[in-house]
């Protein structure tokens, strides 16, 4: 949910590229928003447009708590012996503690 307005705004910047996108994925990956989309415009300059529109939303989601919208910081929790990674605000991390994660910024 955090999220919800980064999304809603790459959507609406991917359709004024080109309004009959294909959205084939959209999820968290290592901390950070998965927006897996396609054109089928054959224009190298609509591709580059469309592919850098992706990859500055998912860097933008870095500085966005995922869960509540904040300001968040990239965090990495050791959970068992694998590491998860997320993008929390203070708030959120605090929260997470109550859960049994501890995230800390990287």
């Amino acid at each position: 949910p955090g999220w919800y307005r980064l999304i809603a705004e790459l959507h609406a910047q991917l359709c004024e590229i080109d309004v009959d996108y294909e959205v084939l994925q959209v999820k968290e990956k290592f901390g950070k928003l998965r927006y897996n989309a396609r054109s089928e415009v054959d224009d190298t300059e609509v591709q580059l447009r469309f592919d850098t529109a992706m990859y500055d939303a998912e860097a933008l989601s870095a500085t966005i708590c995922e869960w509540c919208g904040d300001t968040g910081k990239f965090c990495v929790s050791k959970h068992d012996s694998e590491r998860r990674y997320r993008t929390l605000c203070r708030k959120c991390r605090t929260l997470s503690s109550g859960r049994g994660q501890r995230f800390r910024p990287v």
